[in-house]
C-alpha cells in the first residue's frame, strides 16, 4: 500500500531534470545518472545512477525507449543514442541505420512515455554515425561524422523542423563530444552522464517494477498449469439453456480477412505492375534486398548504379543511374514474378527521367515477351528531373511480360518511380485497384 501510494504521488509531481552536469556540487535530493545502450540493437536506452560517479547501479537491464525506424521488429535497431535535459525535458536522438541519411529524434518529460519518433533527413555526407545533441542559446544542435570521417552539424529551434547540414570541423565534432565509460556490474559500459533529481530514479524503478510483474503475467502459459492451479478445487455445476429465448443469428453478419503475405496487397490487390519502382527496397525490408533488387540489366555497353545525390525528394534518396557507352543494353524489371498483360488492353506508364550529360536523351520503353514487343514507346528526358508519361497498349496476352527502358544514346541517364498501371481497374479508379477484386465482392460492385 506505501509502495502504490508513495508511486501515486511521485507520478503527481513535476520531475524536471537538472541540466548542469560538469562542477555541480554533492545535493542529497539529486544523483547522476548515466544513459547508454547495451546488448543487440534492438535494445534501447538504458539507465544506471550514482551518488558519486563510482559506484553504478542499474535500473534493471530496462529498455525505456526502443528505436521504431523499420518495418520489422528485428530491423528497428538503435546505435549511438545522445540526450540532452533542457527545461524540464529529456530529449533523445540515436543513428537508426549505417546505410541512411537520417538519425531518429524523440523527447519525454518523465523518462517513461515518449512521444513519437521522428526520423529526419540530412542532406550531407553518405551516413549518420556517432551524433551528438547539443545546445547553443536556443538552437539544438546535432553534430554528427560519416563513415568517411567528414564532420557535419544540423540545428533546430523546436527540435523538429531541422536545418541544411553544413560541414564542421573534428575538432568542433571533439569538442561537443560527451562520451564517459564507467562499470555496471563489473562491465565498462559507454554513455553519458548527466543529472537529475532522485525522485526521478526512485518513480522509474516503480514504474520498472510494475512492468516486470505485468510482463509476468503476460508471459503466464498453460504449461504452468499444474503447478499455478495446485490448490484450485474442483467444482462442479450445472448450465440450464432456456431455449425460449434463442435468437436466430443474422444472415448478415459478413467479413473479409486481409494479411498483405504472399503478394496480396503489392502484387496483387494493388494493381501496381513494377517491383521496387522507385529503387527504395533494402535490407529493413528483407535481408536479401537493396535498391537494386528485381531490376537487371541486360546487354553490353551500360552499366546501372544507384545514386543518392541529388534525388526527386530526400524522401526518395535512391534511384537508378545507367551509364551508357554503346547503346543497347536495357534495364529491365519483371514485376512480381512477371508482368500479366491482355491484348489489347491500354496501360499508363510513368516515370522520372533526367539527363546527367547536360543536353537531353532519348530513352525507348518496351513491354516484352522473351524478344517479342508487345508495346513501346520513346520518351525524352531533359537536364532536370520531370516526369514524363505514355499509354502503352498490348498486342497480345502475356501472363510473365517484362518491362524494358532503354538509352538511345550515349551517356548517363537518372531513372526513378517507375510505373506502369492498368487502366483497367476497380471501378476505373486511376492507379487503383485489381479489378480482379470486383468477381471476388460482388457487394462493391
Amino acid at each position: 500500500m506505501l509502495k502504490k501510494f508513495l508511486s501515486i504521488l511521485l507520478a503527481s509531481i513535476a520531475i524536471p531534470c537538472i541540466t548542469v552536469v560538469a562542477n555541480t556540487p554533492n545535493r542529497t535530493d539529486s544523483v547522476y545518472i548515466f544513459t547508454y545502450h547495451s546488448g543487440p540493437a534492438t535494445d534501447g536506452i538504458k539507465l544506471a545512477y550514482s551518488t558519486d560517479k563510482h559506484f553504478w547501479t542499474p535500473i534493471s537491464n530496462y529498455s525505456f525507449v526502443k528505436s521504431d525506424y523499420g518495418n520489422w521488429g528485428a530491423n528497428k535497431k538503435m546505435y549511438s543514442p545522445s540526450l540532452l535535459c533542457d527545461g524540464g525535458k529529456w530529449y533523445a536522438i540515436w543513428s537508426v541505420n549505417p546505410d541512411v541519411k537520417q538519425f531518429a529524434t524523440t523527447y519525454t518529460a518523465d523518462f517513461w512515455t515518449w512521444k513519437p519518433q521522428d526520423y529526419p533527413y540530412v542532406n550531407q555526407g553518405e551516413n549518420v554515425v556517432d551524433p551528438i545533441l547539443t545546445k547553443q542559446a536556443q538552437d539544438f544542435i546535432v553534430s554528427y561524422r560519416t563513415n568517411k570521417n567528414t564532420y557535419f552539424e544540423t540545428r533546430s529551434t523546436d527540435f523538429k523542423k531541422w536545418s541544411t547540414a553544413s560541414a564542421i570541423s573534428e575538432q568542433t565534432y571533439r569538442q561537443r563530444e560527451k562520451v564517459a565509460k564507467v562499470l555496471i556490474n563489473g562491465t565498462e559500459q559507454v554513455g553519458e552522464i548527466h543529472r537529475a533529481p532522485s525522485a526521478l530514479v526512485q518513480e522509474l524503478e516503480m514504474k520498472v517494477g510494475d512492468a516486470a510483474q505485468r510482463n509476468q503475467s503476460y508471459n503466464e502459459s498453460t504449461r504452468d498449469d499444474a503447478q499455478r492451479f495446485a490448490q484450485v478445487k474442483a467444482l462442479k455445476g450445472t448450465l440450464n439453456i432456456n431455449t425460449q429465448n434463442s435468437k436466430p443469428i443474422s444472415q448478415n453478419l459478413i467479413g473479409i480477412f486481409f494479411e498483405d503475405i504472399n503478394y496480396s496487397a503489392d502484387g496483387g490487390l494493388y494493381a501496381e505492375l513494377i517491383q521496387n519502382r522507385d529503387f527504395e527496397y533494402s535490407q529493413l525490408d528483407r535481408n536479401e534486398w537493396n535498391a537494386k533488387s528485381y531490376w537487371e540489366l541486360k546487354g553490353e555497353g551500360t552499366t546501372f548504379d544507384i545514386a543518392t545525390d541529388q534525388p526527386i525528394h530526400a524522401n526518395n534518396s535512391h534511384y537508378a543511374v545507367l551509364n551508357t557507352t554503346q547503346p543497347g543494353a536495357a534495364l529491365q524489371n519483371n514485376g512480381f514474378d512477371g508482368i500479366v498483360i491482355m491484348q489489347g488492353d491500354k496501360y499508363n506508364l510513368s516515370l522520372f527521367l533526367k539527363s546527367l550529360n547536360g543536353k537531353n536523351q532519348k530513352v525507348r520503353i518496351q513491354l516484352l515477351d522473351g524478344d517479342k514487343v508487345l508495346a513501346q514507346t520513346t520518351l525524352t528526358a531533359s537536364t532536370v528531373w520531370k516526369q514524363l508519361k505514355a499509354t502503352l497498349k498490348a498486342t497480345s496476352s502475356v501472363e510473365k511480360a517484362t518491362l524494358s527502358i532503354q538509352p538511345q544514346t550515349a551517356g548517363k541517364l537518372a531513372i526513378d518511380f517507375v510505373s506502369l498501371f492498368p487502366q483497367k481497374t476497380f471501378k476505373g479508379r486511376k492507379n487503383g485497384v485489381d479489378r480482379s477484386w470486383r468477381s471476388k465482392t460482388s457487394s462493391e460492385q
